[in-house]
């Protein structure tokens, strides 16, 4: 547990860097704007598709569904706590992340670098990044709480960590 708090903890702080870096650094901009062109050059078979299941799995309906199926088992299965925390802590999040769209205002890039349907909302942050970190990473907090089979526990949480870089990357 002490190891997900600092995971946590860095993740926290980096996106506090990445926010100052994006307002008190232009250069910082150029480099960003470089890392996702040389992000979408990317040319492997089968890239894109992956691409967009994975955006897709963090879209709202997915995730809703997915969070609310979730909460649901995990009441059943008489752990309220668990259930109410992952709820709130994906309807409080995202609802954090869209007001700080808001007050980034970031554009999103230009139409013609789109492979997929735009959303009307600012780029930063990404709703679909920050939804699917909150969902699998309150999930592989959680499996890391209640599992008690090591592998199993390995194994899920390293699956959780995967959905959210894939979903991550596949917004560039």
């Amino acid at each position: 547990m002490g190891l997900a708090v600092i995971v946590a903890g860095v993740g926290i702080v980096g996106f506090i860097a990445l926010a100052a870096a994006i307002f008190l650094m232009p250069a910082f901009v150029r480099f960003d704007l470089a890392a996702s062109s040389a992000i979408r050059s990317i040319d492997l078979p089968g890239l894109e598709q992956f691409a967009r299941i994975a955006t897709h799995l963090g879209d709202f309906w997915p995730m809703l569904i997915a969070t609310i199926l979730t909460a649901a088992f995990l009441w059943y299965r008489g752990r309220h706590t668990s259930a109410v925390t992952l709820v709130l802590t994906v309807l409080l999040g995202s609802g954090l992340g869209f007001l700080m769209k808001l007050l980034f205002a970031r554009v999103r890039p230009a139409l013609e670098f789109a492979r997929i349907p735009l959303p009307d909302t600012y780029s930063f942050p990404s709703g679909h990044a920050l939804t699917g970190l909150l969902f699998f990473g309150s999930l592989a907090f959680l499996i890391m709480l209640h599992e008690r089979h090591l592998g199993r526990a390995v194994l899920a949480v390293a699956a959780c960590l995967f959905a959210v870089v894939s979903i991550a990357l596949a917004r560039v």
